[in-house]
C-alpha cells in the first residue's frame, strides 16, 4: 500500500471520528476535481461553486457510512454527480462549457510572444469546435468523455461513480469517441475544402 493511500485511509478514519481538520484535508485534496467536473457538467461556474459546497456538506454528513477500505475519489465524485444532475433536472436545461473559468482565462491570456496571432485564433477556433461537438453529444457520452479525458479518471473509477459495470463504461467510451469523430468530420471536411 502506497504512503498516499495509507495517509488517505488515516484521514478517512479520523474524519469518521468527527475530526474536522482531517475532513478539511480531504476537501482541500478533492475540491479542485469536484469543482472542475461540476463546472463542465453545468457550464456555470457560480453554480459549480455552490454545488461543490453542497457535495462536501453531503459527504461530511455521510462520512461515517463510507466504507474506509474503498477509494474515496469515486464516492465523492458520485455525490458531486448527483448534486449536479439534481440541479440540472430542476433547471431542465443542460449547459456545457468545455473549459472552466480559470482554464478559459489562461487560454485567453497566453503571452503573445509564445503564440502568434494566427495560432491564438486557431486555438480559440479548436476550443469552440470541441465545445460545439460535445454539446451535440448525448448526456451519457459527454459525461464519460469529461470523466475520462478531462478529469483523467480510470474506467474502474468511472464505473464506480456511475454505478455501472466496467464493460458498460468501456462501451460508452467507444461510442462517445465514435460520436465525437462523427460530429467532427463534417466540420473538419468543410474547413479543409
Amino acid at each position: 500500500m502506497t504512503d498516499e493511500v495509507t495517509d488517505e485511509k488515516k484521514l478517512i478514519y479520523a474524519a469518521k471520528e468527527g475530526e474536522q481538520l482531517a475532513y478539511d484535508k480531504i476537501v482541500t485534496k478533492y475540491l479542485p476535481l469536484v469543482y472542475r467536473y461540476i463546472a463542465r457538467l453545468t457550464g456555470d461556474r457560480h453554480l459549480a461553486e455552490e454545488l461543490s459546497q453542497e457535495t462536501f456538506i453531503k459527504a461530511w454528513k455521510n462520512i461515517r457510512q463510507f466504507e474506509a477500505d474503498k477509494s474515496l475519489k469515486p464516492w465523492i465524485m458520485r455525490i458531486a454527480r448527483n448534486c449536479a444532475f439534481d440541479s440540472l433536472r430542476k433547471k431542465k436545461t443542460i449547459a456545457f462549457s468545455f473549459l472552466s473559468e480559470p482554464e478559459q482565462y489562461r487560454l485567453e491570456n497566453i503571452r503573445t510572444e509564445s503564440l502568434s496571432p494566427d495560432e491564438l485564433v486557431e486555438k480559440k477556433e479548436k476550443k469552440e469546435l470541441v465545445e460545439k461537438i460535445l454539446s451535440h453529444l448525448s448526456e451519457e457520452e459527454r459525461e464519460v468523455l469529461i470523466l475520462h479525458y478531462l478529469e483523467e479518471l480510470t474506467v474502474p473509477e468511472i464505473a464506480e461513480i456511475l454505478k455501472k459495470p466496467e464493460e458498460t463504461i468501456r462501451t460508452r467510451l467507444r461510442r462517445a469517441r465514435a460520436s465525437f469523430r462523427e460530429e467532427n468530420e463534417p466540420d473538419y471536411d468543410s474547413q479543409n475544402v
